[in-house]
């Protein structure tokens, strides 16, 4: 992820921020940015203005906006500001179950079914 066209993440002192396990609120305010590692699959959320990410191995920034959201998988590194010159952007991260979909699904119910014959 190259970080040159975004200066302001070299300004930040702060450490990564590691995401996994429960949901964050994440306050930015105009033109700050955080470098995120996603320990698990979240789900980001935009509450209040406009956020921009940078998500490493994309080519393409994206922009969501108040309402919208984005996918996020684990191991990704992702840099995300907030890209509302007037007011603070606020975010929300949700820790999504991997095997949620997996687990109450027609495949799940047949091998919950299913036993192992032992030789």
């Amino acid at each position: 992820m190259d970080a040159p066209n975004r200066p302001d993440a070299l300004r930040n002192p702060r450490p990564p921020l590691r995401i996994g396990g429960n949901d964050l609120l994440l306050r930015l305010a105009p033109g700050e940015s955080r470098r995120l590692r996603v320990a698990a699959p979240v789900r980001l959320e935009v509450l209040r203005g406009r956020a921009w990410v940078t998500v490493s191995g994309n080519l393409d920034d994206r922009f969501p906006a108040r309402g919208e959201h984005l996918a996020l998988r684990a191991g990704s590194e992702v840099l995300v500001g907030g890209d509302t010159p007037e007011r603070a952007t606020l975010l929300r991260l949700i820790a999504l179950d991997p095997l949620r979909s997996l687990s109450t699904g027609p495949l799940a119910r047949l091998a919950g079914g299913l036993s192992w014959v032992g030789s």
